[in-house]
Parts: C-alpha cells; sequence; structure tokens
C-alpha cells in the first residue's frame, strides 16, 4: 500500500510539473518571443535621406526618399535589388521604379517623394517575412561634373 502511494505522489507531483512547463512553453510561443518583429529600417548617406521603406505581401517595394539642395536635379534612384528572401540565381532587380512626374527616378531637393517598384520574379511572400537590399543612388553635386554612387541598405518584415 505504501509503495503504491509513493508512485501516486511520485506522479502526480512531476505531472503538475509537466503541465505548468507545457503551459509555460504554450505562452512563450504564442507572444512570438522566438520569430521577433524586425522593424524597417534604412541606411543612407548625406547628401541622399531615406525616411521609410515598406515591402507588402504583393511584392510592391515602397522607398521614400529625398536629397540636399547641394545636388543637382540629376539625382537619381538607380536601381533596387532584394538580396533576401534567397533569391533562385543571383538577387531580384528592379529598374522600373515609379515615382511621378516629371521625372519618374529623379530625388528631389528637400522635398520627400515616393518611389514604388514590383518585383514580379519573387515567389510568394507571406507577410513578417524578412527581407533585405540595397538601392543603388546617381548623383552629382551642384555645379560639379563627376557623378558620385550610394549604395543604400535596407531591411525589414514584409506587411
Amino acid at each position: 500500500m505504501r509503495k503504491s502511494q509513493a508512485a501516486m505522489e511520485f506522479l502526480m507531483t512531476y505531472g503538475w510539473a509537466i503541465l505548468v512547463l507545457l503551459i509555460v512553453m504554450a505562452a512563450i510561443v504564442s507572444l512570438n518571443v522566438f520569430n521577433p518583429k524586425v522593424p524597417n529600417n534604412c541606411v543612407s548617406v548625406y547628401p541622399i535621406t531615406c525616411a521609410d521603406i515598406k515591402l507588402d505581401s504583393d511584392k510592391i517595394f515602397t522607398i521614400v526618399l529625398s536629397s540636399v539642395d547641394t545636388i543637382d536635379a540629376e539625382t537619381k534612384l538607380d536601381e533596387i535589388k532584394l538580396n533576401s528572401p534567397t533569391p533562385q540565381s543571383g538577387v531580384y532587380s528592379c529598374t522600373n521604379v515609379v515615382g511621378g512626374s516629371p521625372c519618374a527616378n529623379c530625388i528631389p531637393a528637400d522635398n520627400q517623394k515616393i518611389y514604388s517598384c514590383t518585383f514580379a520574379q519573387v515567389g510568394v511572400i507571406s507577410k513578417e517575412t524578412k527581407f533585405d537590399g540595397n538601392a543603388k543612388i546617381t548623383y552629382k553635386l551642384s555645379g560639379g561634373t563627376n557623378p558620385h554612387i550610394i549604395n543604400l541598405k535596407f531591411s525589414g518584415s514584409t506587411e
């Protein structure tokens, strides 16, 4: 009788401990502790300013750029490359940037402009998929003749 009582107490004690452990693990998983949301981030250098980026599940990438007034009017967003999600070969590139008139990919001085680009070749993108890439911008200093190139780096999660 004592052995069966000891065995029953042993099973009950460990049963409660395992139940509490399962509840804690379920709470941690439901709070997304193992898959945190990555904030969208864009790193630019002078004289270009990157205000915001977004990649949605429809494969449309949006970036908000502006420049300072010390550069000429021919400052352009040349190309956007998506390095991840990992492409099948090379990188996903978008050169058909849409930014409105008068110049679709010109970056205005002291005024923000929204540019969008569709990555049609990218497979299915679900929400919260992490992405990163870079954007190539060409500019000349005001009064200068030498072209300069900036590579912006961006990363985040799809929305």
